[in-house]
């Protein structure tokens, strides 16, 4: 069976990712948890902010707790999407 791969804002990586189905099935699956990985981390750090408001009285730790969690959210934002569609 062969897939097209449709990448957003990149033609190289579109171009290098026309695969047959078993190729791009492990790299599928590969990216899927990684996007997972990303969108776990910026959900925990977002808990661990709203404790740290509530509890805490440091500005500064305030301040680099929220850069971090920016930093993590633009990150998984800016992760590149594709989708695989059946030819």
């Amino acid at each position: 069976m062969n897939l097209a791969v449709i990448v957003c804002n990149n033609d190289e990586l579109a171009a290098t990712m026309l695969r047959r189905f078993t190729e791009v099935l492990g790299r599928t699956m590969r990216d899927q948890l990684l996007q997972l990985l990303l969108h776990f981390i910026d959900s925990f750090l977002h808990w661990l902010s709203f404790k740290m408001n509530a509890e805490a009285s440091s500005i500064a730790f305030n301040q680099l707790l929220e850069s971090i969690m920016r930093s993590t959210t633009t990150a998984y934002q800016e992760q590149l999407k594709y989708y695989i569609i059946p030819l």
